[in-house]
């Protein structure tokens, strides 16, 4: 109940300052995260209904793209994944740099069973330098399987060369000894 009042309170004081004319996006929106964080799902979409109002849809590229990625994790944690695709696509239409959306739309594409669109988004991602090991594993994970273990191995080990990991050394060992024997 306390976390529920506090953002409830948190929301009014922040749509206070909306009406009063007090507008800057960055710090809108970093309430708005905050308020998603602590639970204020509700709240949190209001005050993205309300800072869209006071924006006038006057936000700068990455204030446009944090505010797409918020809504997008809001869609997803109101069990609406497929709401959040078009945010997405949008952010990496802002930014095609984004890593995690790249990440999401990637996910999200795996799993609906969209292999071909979960490949891209996921190729695209390891040209990032801080979603290269993530979106390495996500390929290698699609691609074993559909059993083409020699595909998987060189993104496996790419991840490991970035983020050396136990579970993925036993992994690329297991495939290395599993192609072996199947040569």
């Amino acid at each position: 109940y306390l976390v529920a009042r506090d953002t409830g309170l948190a929301l009014s004081a922040y749509k206070r300052a909306l009406e009063s004319g007090d507008f800057d996006a960055a710090k809108v929106i970093t309430q708005a995260e905050n308020l998603s964080i602590q639970g204020g799902l509700a709240e949190a979409a209001e005050l993205i209904q309300a800072a869209r109002q006071a924006s006038e849809g006057k936000l700068a590229k990455d204030q446009e793209a944090r505010l797409l990625k918020l809504e997008a994790r809001l869609a997803v944690s109101a069990g609406n994944a497929d709401a959040s695709v078009p945010m997405l696509e949008r952010v990496v239409e802002l930014n095609p740099l984004d890593g995690a959306a790249l990440m999401l739309l990637g996910q999200h594409f795996q799993d609906k069973g969209d292999n071909p669109k979960a490949i891209s988004y996921y190729e695209r991602a390891t040209k990032i330098k801080d979603q290269e090991a993530a979106a390495s594993i996500r390929l290698a994970q699609i691609y074993l399987a559909a059993n083409k273990l020699a595909d998987a191995l060189p993104l496996l080990k790419r991840s490991h060369e970035i983020k050396p990991s136990d579970s993925v050394a036993r992994l690329i060992s297991d495939l290395e000894r599993a192609l072996r024997k199947g040569k």
